[in-house]
């Protein structure tokens, strides 16, 4: 697992059960690895996605993990590291495998 503190409270905190991490559904695991291993390549930071997980929860009134994946397909386009056809691919994959 990365180095980075996940909050533990507050808006941006994962849900969890008796303290582990909770995913409803496969592909929520999946999203949530493939953010862990960007921040562990260096490609996005932690820092960065967290802003802007904290400001897509603020703005919507989706799901925790819907959130979260908007989130990271924001800061990926933004930063021209993919594009949206892109993430739309990988996104009905992820979802298909669930």
């Amino acid at each position: 697992m990365s180095e980075f503190p996940l909050d533990a409270v507050g808006i941006a905190a994962p849900p969890r059960s008796n303290g582990q991490l909770v995913f409803d559904q496969p592909w929520q695991r999946r999203l949530f690895a493939t953010t862990v291993a960007l921040c562990d390549a260096e490609i996005i930071t932690y820092s960065s996605f967290r802003g802007t997980l904290i400001t897509t929860i603020e703005t919507t009134s989706q799901p925790y993990w819907s959130s979260w994946q908007d989130a990271l397909e924001q800061l990926l386009t933004d930063a021209a590291i993919t594009g949206h056809d892109e993430l739309a691919t990988r996104a009905a994959a992820f979802r298909a495998h669930s």
